[in-house]
C-alpha cells in the first residue's frame, strides 16, 4: 500500500531509527500507520535464534506515529517525546509481516497526547500512550 506522505519530507528520524515505513490513513484526530517487519534489522542482533521486536522499539514507532500526526496537522519544529508508556500483550517475531498502529490525538497547543493502538492484522498486541511536544 503507498503512503499518504512521503516520510522524507517530514521531521522523522531517518536510517534505521525510522520505524514507521507508511501512512493508510489520516483525518481528524487519527491516524493509521504501518512497520515492516519483514528483514527488520534488529532481529538479527535481538535474541538471534529467538528474535523478538524490543518494547522500546514499538514506543518510538508510537512515538513516530503521533509525531507524524502532527506534521500531518501542520505542526512544524522539532518534536519531542515527553512522555510514554506501553502495555504489551504479545511478542513480535518477523514472521508477522507488520505492525499497524492505530492511534487517536488529543491535541493541546504544541503537545499532541497519542492513544495508539498496535496490531498484528486485526489482533491488539499493545497499547502505548504518549506525549510529543513540537518545540
Amino acid at each position: 500500500m503507498a503512503s499518504l506522505i512521503d516520510l522524507d519530507e517530514t521531521y522523522l528520524p531517518i536510517g534505521q531509527m525510522r520505524q514507521i515505513t507508511g501512512v493508510s490513513e489520516f483525518h481528524g484526530h487519527t491516524i493509521v500507520c504501518e512497520m515492516a517487519l519483514e528483514n527488520h534489522w534488529v532481529y538479527a542482533i535481538h535474541f538471534p535464534g529467538d528474535p523478538i521486536m524490543p518494547g522500546s522499539l514499538i514506543l518510538e514507532a508510537a512515538g513516530q506515529v503521533t509525531a507524524l500526526w502532527a506534521w500531518m496537522d501542520g505542526q512544524r519544529g522539532k518534536p519531542r517525546m515527553v512522555k510514554a508508556s506501553g502495555e504489551f500483550r504479545a511478542p513480535v517475531g518477523p514472521d508477522a509481516g507488520q505492525l499497524t498502529f492505530r492511534a487517536t490525538i488529543k491535541k493541546k497547543q504544541r503537545l499532541n497526547f497519542g492513544t495508539v493502538h498496535v496490531l498484528i492484522s486485526d489482533v491488539e498486541v499493545g497499547i502505548v500512550h504518549n506525549c510529543i511536544a513540537v518545540v
